[in-house]
């Protein structure tokens, strides 16, 4: 044909793309434009024929519009699939392209172009609302195309673009009428408050209706299973890889299929699958999906059906809204009885079975149970509702893998989609039961993991609200807990106290030792709830004698699961213990503590009783040591300074018998003062034995000092304590004399040595030596008597005395009332 040159081109593309534009103006259907976008185009390029092909999914392109085409080629072709050909170098680059030579390209796919007799071509692309629509492409069949047509043709794309763009908003504008009507009836079918499935099978209705699709379906997700819960026409297959896309994305998923770009006619083999998820407050609830085969479905039906969606997911929205109101009332309501029976004071053994009770009937679940840990884990069973046979209250189980041993680790809710893996002897129960899934929330009292709140079911997965619901029953279950063991304990301090109170009379009383003794073990017993009760003392040898025993089954051997052992101490020392335990059961928690309260109501009775037994012996002994003193002054008078005296008296009476018979009596007034002298030195030995001059008139350092240069060892004296009161030294002049004593009598010792000196308000002495060792205060070596001395001055002795280590012996005696500092002597002491 001949084409225009220069400014002549120029004008006639612009008469050409004006034409068009009126028509487009005048409303004319998108097949009139574009038939005259590409007649156009003819008209002004150098070509055989022009077309414009609309783009499949995958770069596949029919044809929609062609002029002055070869023989044969007809609307609704498909291009061929050519790799390096126009239609796909345009799908791919988004650009201009031109092809120089076809027979230039690689072999597949250019037997129709061979056909057809084409040789070259040049295409533009046609974008709508910017995506890639089609191409519109100018074809000759001999030679090249002229330079630079592939860019010339983009002003008829454009052209093309317009048309196609005003044909769709007016095919848009058609489409709203029918798919306003169509939301509005399915409003209307929600307003109504029908049931949920007949608003379901409406919404397939109508969608089915609206986009022309052969199948309709509505499907509700269970976590990951999809099951249909409404249709129309042949049920949409649901592709494992839709149902994946969406649980993972939450988005639209569209699934387009086509005879592939070889195929000689547009249409055969194509089909569209699209489905869009149904979202109820952020959470997944499942999808609604369309399908068609012979034709694709249009661009925006994803949009389309999101409409739908939004409306099914505010009616389940609203539907779950008063499922929940009705199962809240009735969750408030169980509640309610469940606190009234706490209130009034049932046994906490009925309110946790109320709850496990009201709970699998407000959660659905068929079996319910109530666990209490243990610290190492395990549980034991305190109710149960619906448990399958072989499980009862008080069976106990090491701890699992399960829910409940997760709640345990974790101290959170915690559930199990299947009960195959989880082990243990329960799960096995529940297993041979048909139950396959379960979901356990923690009850905790006062803050601390108490136990768990468990529902099993039949169905897998449990609902998703199960844990909620739970956890208001685990709540209420903690606070039943903590008002019944407040109960308990109060009542158990009611009755710790007066069996206290029992043995403390029998102790203030001063009842026999024995008698006491066996109030303790059965008190204990009976109080702590243990089977048994034994308290025994320990002997020097290592050995134990048992002084008391309780048994609550009349048994003669004490026998016990578990037991907890306190020690009895006396003053200090370990006498002995008391042990309680019980058979098949735990011990309370507090047993040992509650124990100690006993053992030491048992150690009152003994200290009071070998106090009163030290009191009576010391007395005995001060009484014994007071007659034995008389006696030994009334000997020591009599035999020795008395006698002397009888002496003097007789020596005097012959001396004056001789004066009157004129003699001189010298040799009876020797005699006389020589007894007289003797008599003199006696008693005054006898003085210093009742209370030495060096002591009452110097002091207690003097004192010692004076007693120590009369041994036959020597005594190194470390003296650092000022003048104390009087009877302070006495005490401490005794103390060490009757020690020193002791060392030179016993100790076979080399030497020895005395310290003395004030700590505070207390004064402390301390007599030691290097001999044998090994001293017994019952062995009668005169410890006895110093013990009794410093005890009558409110001080303690201590003795350290290993067999061929020497002996040390420290009294301490208190200066009450007294500052040390004002006592004279104080400075030069310090």
């Amino acid at each position: 044909m001949t084409v225009p040159a220069g400014d002549d081109a120029t004008d006639g593309q612009l008469d050409a793309l004006r034409r068009v534009a009126e028509l487009i103006a005048r409303g004319a259907g998108r097949t009139a434009v574009l038939d005259a976008v590409v007649a156009e185009a003819y008209s002004l390029f150098p070509v055989e024929f022009t077309a414009i092909l609309r783009y499949e999914p995958g770069g596949a392109a029919s044809i929609v519009a062609v002029h002055h085409g070869p023989p044969g080629l007809l609307v609704g072709e498909r291009a061929p699939y050519i790799p390096q050909g126009l239609v796909l170098r345009v799908f791919g680059s988004g650009r201009p392209a031109r092809v120089e030579a076809y027979g230039d390209l690689p072999d597949r796919g250019l037997a129709r172009m061979r056909e057809l007799g084409i040789s070259a071509g040049a295409a533009a692309p046609i974008r709508v609302d910017g995506r890639l629509w089609g191409v519109l492409t100018a074809m000759t069949q001999s030679g090249p195309v002229v330079p630079g047509l592939e860019h010339r043709l983009v002003e008829f794309a454009e052209v093309a673009a317009v048309a196609i763009a005003s044909a769709q908003a007016r095919a848009g504008l058609r489409l709203i009428a029918p798919e306003q009507a169509a939301l509005r009836r399915v409003a209307e079918a929600m307003a109504h408050g029908g049931a949920e499935q007949q608003l379901f099978d409406t919404v397939t209705e109508e969608v089915s209706a609206l986009l022309g699709a052969e199948g309709a379906t509505l499907v509700r997700f269970s976590g990951r299973r999809a099951s249909v819960i409404a249709t129309v026409g042949p049920a949409v297959e649901i592709a494992e890889d839709a149902v994946a896309a969406i649980l993972r994305t939450r988005l639209p998923v569209r699934l387009d299929t086509s005879g592939g770009p070889g195929s000689e006619q547009a249409g055969a083999g194509d089909g569209s699958s699209v489905a869009v998820p149904i979202m109820v407050k952020d959470r997944l609830w499942g999808m609604l999906g369309v399908s068609t085969t012979g034709h694709q479905l249009p661009a925006d039906t994803e949009r389309r059906l999101g409409q739908f969606t939004e409306l099914v997911a505010t009616a389940v929205a609203t539907s779950e809204a008063w499922a929940r109101a009705e199962q809240l009332a009735g969750h408030q309501s169980a509640l309610r009885r469940i606190a009234e029976l706490a209130a009034r004071d049932a046994p906490g053994e009925q309110v946790l079975e109320a709850i496990t009770v009201q709970a699998a009937k407000l959660t659905g679940v068929q079996f319910t149970a109530i666990l209490r840990f243990e610290p190492d884990g395990s549980r034991e069973i305190m109710a149960l509702s619906g448990a399958p046979a072989g499980l009862r209250p008080g069976m106990r189980t090491p701890a699992n893998d399960g829910a409940t041993g997760r709640v345990w680790r974790t101290n959170r809710t915690a559930r199990v989609e299947g009960l195959d893996d989880v082990g243990g002897p329960w799960a096995q129960i529940a297993r041979d039961a048909g139950f396959s899934a379960g979901t356990a929330v923690p009850i905790r009292m006062h803050s601390r993991l108490w136990g768990t709140l468990v529902a099993v079911g039949r169905t897998e997965p449990l609902p998703a609200s199960v844990e909620d619901d739970l956890t208001s029953f685990a709540e209420l279950a903690g606070t039943a807990i903590s008002a019944t063991q407040a109960r308990n304990d109060l009542r158990a301090l009611a009755d710790e106290q007066a069996a206290l109170r029992r043995v403390a009379e029998l102790v203030a009383i001063g009842t026999a030792l024995d008698d006491v003794f066996q109030a303790v073990a059965g008190e204990a017993a009976k109080l702590l709830g243990s089977d048994h009760a034994r308290l025994q003392r320990y002997e020097r040898d290592g050995t134990t004698v048992t002084v008391a025993a309780y048994d609550a089954g009349a048994e003669t051997t004490l026998r016990a699961d578990q037991q907890v052992t306190v020690p009895v101490v006396v003053e200090g020392r370990v006498w002995g213990d008391l042990t309680a335990g019980t058979t098949g059961r735990a011990l309370p928690e507090s047993m040992e503590e509650r124990l100690r309260q006993f053992a030491g109501l048992a150690a009152a009775a003994i200290a009071n009783a070998e106090n009163k037994a030290h009191l009576t012996a010391s007395r005995a002994r001060v009484v014994a040591t007071a007659d034995e003193t008389r006696r030994r002054l009334q000997r020591d008078v009599h035999d020795g300074a008395q006698q002397r005296l009888v002496h003097t008296i007789i020596a005097l009476k012959l001396a004056r018998a001789a004066i009157a018979r004129g003699e001189m009596p010298g040799a009876e007034v020797s005699e006389a003062l020589q007894h007289a002298e003797r008599a003199n030195a006696e008693l005054r030995d006898l003085v210093h034995g009742i209370l030495p001059a060096g002591l009452a008139q110097g002091g207690l350092r003097t004192g010692l000092e004076s007693l120590i240069d009369d041994l036959s060892i020597p005594v190194d004296l470390r003296f650092t304590a000022p003048r104390l009161p009087a009877q302070t030294e006495i005490t401490v002049y005794f103390f060490v004399a009757e020690a020193l004593t002791n060392v030179v009598k016993h100790a076979r010792a080399s030497r020895a040595g005395v310290t003395v000196q004030v700590d505070g308000t207390l004064l402390a002495a301390e007599v030691r030596d290097d001999g044998i060792g090994g001293a017994d205060p019952s062995g009668g070596s005169g410890l006895t008597g110093l013990s009794d001395r410093i005890q009558a001055a409110d001080g303690t002795l201590a003795l350290i005395s290993p067999a061929g280590g020497g002996t040390t012996v420290r009294a301490v005696l208190p200066l009450p009332g007294t500052d040390v500092k004002s006592l004279p002597g104080y400075a030069s002491a310090g």
